[in-house]
């Protein structure tokens, strides 16, 4: 997309100036006031694409990338074929071509019908000229020389430029392979570092509210002796599915730090805020009412929570801090007897088997 913002820049400066030039020198088969109408035409054109191009490099809106440059050279072909029979001057033909193929030549993103399509159409206008007789034979082989190595070299561009993009795209998904857990679809230990390590930073400079969220199965231990390790991570699949859809804000991110624990990172969230999502996490897990071994002390899978939350404004922190108090708020929700969350020492949500068969 760069390449076609260049492109644009470019234009406007080569063939302003070469319209300026027959315009007030002559040369041109148009009236002076045409002349005027074709260099505005050619900078409104210009800059409307040098425009979108910016638009779209902005907005990183890729999706768009491709029908913007393939408009371009459409409206490009099309207007730089025509105005070349604007002119009886061999020098000025000859110069408008050399500009097309430059272009041909400058952006890559081009897929190879459409280099074809433009070839032929520039091969076709060439032709057209020696046959009105603008220019002469030896000029037009020249010319079609010239447009087809164009063509190649654009080819070649294009190419690589796929080439690169196709091994970018493995790139990226092997680290993203490598930085996921394949069983829950949220990030291992080793793509929640990455992240953290890359926020961080922003949530200490913009003085953030935030919170960490220290998640463990309630006796997972005695599930997969009951029911069997393919159960269990059935289970854990489920659990993981009920985090994922609560961290659904782009700045939260959870992970599978254990085999049934789970690590989630809220920012710009509020102490209140805080809870009221553990508390709506731990609900929703109850919820799916997974059966648990009889022995258990609820018939169904439960969660316990250690939540810590922190106002970077009044004081900054290192995350490795904020993680062991979860670490601590968790232990003290296993030891008041599970199911149960805790924040600064205190508990909350506890759920007991009498009242889950009132409920019942």
């Amino acid at each position: 997309m760069r390449r076609m913002l260049l492109a644009s820049a470019l234009s406007v400066l080569l063939l302003t100036s070469l319209w300026l030039q027959f315009i007030l020198v002559g040369g041109s088969l148009v009236s002076p006031l045409a002349g005027w109408g074709i260099l505005c035409g050619i900078d409104i054109i210009e800059i409307t694409y040098f425009l979108v191009s910016y638009i779209l490099i902005r907005q990183k809106k890729e999706q768009s990338y491709i029908h913007a440059i393939r408009s371009y050279w459409l409206v490009e072909t099309l207007f730089l074929c025509t105005t070349t029979f604007m002119s009886n001057n061999t020098v000025c033909i000859m110069v408008q071509i050399l500009i097309f193929v430059a272009g041909v030549c400058l952006i890559p993103i081009m897929p190879t019908p459409e280099q074809i399509g433009c070839e032929a159409v520039e091969v076709i206008a060439v032709i057209a000229h020696v046959l009105i007789g603008n220019i002469d034979w030896e000029r037009a082989l020249y010319a079609c020389v010239i447009i087809v190595f164009g063509n190649v070299v654009a080819h070649q561009n294009y190419y690589s430029y796929t080439r690169r993009l196709l091994e970018n795209d493995k790139l990226t998904n092997a680290k993203r392979q490598a930085e996921t857990d394949q069983m829950t679809e949220l990030l291992n230990r080793r793509g929640f570092e990455h992240r953290i390590s890359a926020v961080w930073p922003f949530c200490n400079r913009q003085g953030l509210e935030v919170a960490v969220v220290m998640v463990d199965i309630d006796n997972f231990k005695k599930y997969n002796d009951t029911f069997g390790h393919g159960a269990g991570d059935n289970c854990i699949q489920q659990v993981a599915a009920v985090i994922r859809k609560h961290a659904r804000r782009s700045s939260d991110f959870a992970a599978r730090v254990g085999g049934e624990e789970f690590l989630v990172f809220l920012a710009g969230i509020s102490e209140t805020d805080a809870m009221q999502w553990a508390m709506g996490c731990k609900k929703e897990v109850e919820d799916l009412e997974i059966p648990h071994a009889d022995t258990n002390f609820l018939p169904f899978v439960s969660v316990s929570m250690g939540v810590c939350h922190w106002d970077l404004d009044n004081y900054k922190r290192e995350f490795f801090e904020l993680r062991a108090e979860a670490d601590r708020s968790l232990y003290q929700a296993k030891e008041a007897g599970r199911a149960c969350i805790f924040m600064n020492n205190q508990m909350y949500a506890k759920t007991f088997r009498s009242r889950w068969k009132e409920r019942t």
